[in-house]
């Protein structure tokens, strides 16, 4: 199975994240996409940092 977790960055178009517990796809210049496999009752943290600049 697997998880999809979309996050959408509002704060600011110039991001970059400087750490992630999972890889992750820019899917456009706001939102990134994690792709997390998991079995079944199996439970998983997803965690990532954010740094905008202005």
């Amino acid at each position: 199975m697997e998880i999809r977790v979309v996050e959408h960055l509002y704060r600011w178009s110039n991001w970059n994240v400087t750490a992630k517990s999972d890889e992750f796809v820019k899917k456009d210049s706001q939102t990134i996409e994690f792709r997390i496999p998991v079995k079944p009752d199996e439970e998983k943290t997803v965690t990532y940092t954010v740094h905008y600049s202005w």
